[in-house]
C-alpha cells in the first residue's frame, strides 16, 4: 500500500515533467564555469555576427538610403538580417554543448513529451490575447495608443516571407539558449526558482534594451521580456518541456514583426500597422495580463489532459495525503 501511495503522489506531482525535463543536466552536472562561458561564447558570437552581417548590408545601399525612400526597406532588411543572425544559434548550440553536457534534443523536452500540442497551445494563447492587450492599453493611464496603416512596400513580400520562416528559428533559438541551456544548467544545481528562473529571465530581459527607444520605452522592454521570461520558465516547469515557451514566443515575434509594431521601433519597419503613443506602463501590464492569461489557460482542464500535467491543487492534496 505504501509503494502505490508513493508511486500515486509522484504522479500528482505538479513537477513530475521537469523532472524528467532536468534529468540530462543533472547526469552531465556542466559546471557553472562551463555553463556561463556557453552562454557567453554564444552571445558574443552572434554579437559580432550580426555587426559584420549589418555593416556589408549597409554598404550596398547609397549614403542618403537612411534618410530617404529607401529608409523602410533597409529596415526591414536589417530586421531579416537580424533573425537569420539569431537563428544560426541552432548551428552554434551543438559546439556548446560539450562532450558531456546535454543533447540539444534534450534541451527541447524529453521522448514522449507532446511537442507539437504544447506550440499550438503556446501560439494560440497570443493570438487570443491580442483583442484583449489592445483593450487594456485602452483602459490604463496614458494608455490610448494611435494605430496607423503603413502597408507594404516594394518588395514588402519577399522580406515579409523570410521574416515569417526565420521567427520560428530565431525565437526557438532564445528560448534554447535561456529556458533551455541556461535554465536546465543552474536547475540541474539549485533547487530555488529564484536561481534558475529568475536569473536567465534578467538576464532575457537586459539582452532587449534598446536605447533607441528613449529611456523609459527602453526600460519597460526590459520588463516586460523579463516577465514574458519568468513566465516561459514557470510553463517550462509546468510542462517539461519547451514546447508553450517557443509556441508564444514564435506568435509574439510573428505579430510583433508582420502585424503590428512600434512606430519607433526599427525592428517593425515590415508591420503592416504601426503604433505610436505607446505608453511605457500599458507594454509592462501587458505582459504581465498575456502571462495571467497564459497561466490560466494551461491550468483549465482541457489543456492539462492534452498536454498530460496533474491539477495543482489535487497534486498539494495527494502530497498531504501521503505525508
Amino acid at each position: 500500500f505504501g509503494q502505490r501511495a508513493e508511486g500515486e503522489r509522484r504522479r500528482a506531482r505538479p513537477d513530475r515533467a521537469f523532472v524528467r525535463y532536468l534529468a540530462p543536466a543533472r547526469r552531465a552536472r556542466v559546471p557553472l564555469w562551463r555553463l556561463a562561458l556557453g552562454a557567453l561564447a554564444l552571445y558574443v558570437a552572434l554579437t559580432l555576427s550580426g555587426s559584420a552581417l549589418a555593416e556589408l548590408l549597409l554598404a550596398t545601399y547609397p549614403e542618403d538610403a537612411a534618410a530617404g525612400p529607401l529608409r523602410r526597406r533597409l529596415l526591414a532588411e536589417f530586421t531579416v538580417v537580424a533573425l537569420a543572425n539569431i537563428a544560426l544559434a541552432w548551428a552554434i548550440m551543438p559546439a556548446l554543448l560539450l562532450a558531456e553536457g546535454p543533447r540539444l534534443k534534450d534541451l527541447i523536452g524529453p521522448p514522449g513529451a507532446p511537442l507539437g500540442r504544447s506550440l499550438a497551445v503556446g501560439a494560440a494563447a497570443t493570438v487570443a490575447a491580442i483583442p484583449m492587450l489592445i483593450g487594456l492599453d485602452l483602459l490604463l493611464p496614458g494608455g490610448g495608443a494611435v494605430y496607423a496603416y503603413a502597408g507594404p512596400f516594394p518588395g514588402w513580400l519577399g522580406l515579409a516571407i523570410a521574416a515569417f520562416a526565420l521567427v520560428p528559428l530565431q525565437a526557438g533559438a532564445e528560448e534554447l539558449i535561456f529556458r533551455g541551456y541556461l535554465l536546465q544548467g543552474l536547475a540541474a544545481r539549485c533547487r530555488h526558482p529564484a536561481v534558475w528562473a529568475g536569473a536567465p529571465s534578467l538576464a532575457f530581459g537586459a539582452l532587449h534594451y534598446d536605447p533607441t527607444l528613449g529611456p523609459e520605452l527602453a526600460a519597460a522592454y526590459v520588463i516586460s521580456t523579463a516577465i514574458f521570461g519568468l513566465w516561459a520558465s514557470w510553463a517550462t516547469w509546468r510542462t517539461g518541456s519547451l514546447g508553450v515557451a517557443i509556441g508564444a514566443h514564435v506568435a509574439n515575434n510573428w505579430v510583433a514583426l508582420l502585424l503590428v509594431g512600434l512606430s519607433d521601433d526599427a525592428l517593425s519597419a515590415l508591420a503592416l500597422w504601426r503604433a505610436s503613443d505607446v505608453g511605457a506602463l500599458s507594454i509592462i501590464a501587458g505582459t504581465a495580463l498575456e502571462a495571467a492569461l497564459f497561466t490560466a489557460l494551461l491550468e483549465t482542464p482541457l489543456v492539462r489532459r492534452r498536454l498530460g500535467t496533474p491539477p495543482l491543487v489535487a497534486a498539494r492534496q495527494s502530497s498531504s495525503i501521503s505525508q
